[in-house]
């Protein structure tokens, strides 16, 4: 298993140049069978007149699905329990 963050070749757009940030997660148990997957981390924007900085990427899908999983957990702890008081 792996972890690669990679730098995209910059974007120009409106005078700035943009530089998409992605990691990479590679893992392959055998030679027949792996997956990859990548994701966004972060914007590195390079004004024309100024320093270079980094906008983090949030990933609202993955979010909604951890809250989605979290609420599903706790509904079914509390049918469990509200079933065994019975």
């Amino acid at each position: 298993m792996s972890v690669r963050t990679h730098l995209r070749a910059p974007i120009e757009w409106r005078g700035n140049k943009i530089s998409p940030i992605g990691q990479a997660v590679r893992c392959t148990p055998s030679a027949w069978f792996g997956f990859v997957w990548n994701r966004p981390v972060a914007v590195k924007i390079q004004p024309a007149d100024g320093e270079p900085y980094i906008r983090a990427v949030y990933d609202l899908t993955r979010i909604i699905q951890i809250l989605i999983v979290c609420a599903s957990l706790v509904v079914m702890l509390l049918l469990n329990r509200m079933t065994n008081r019975r």
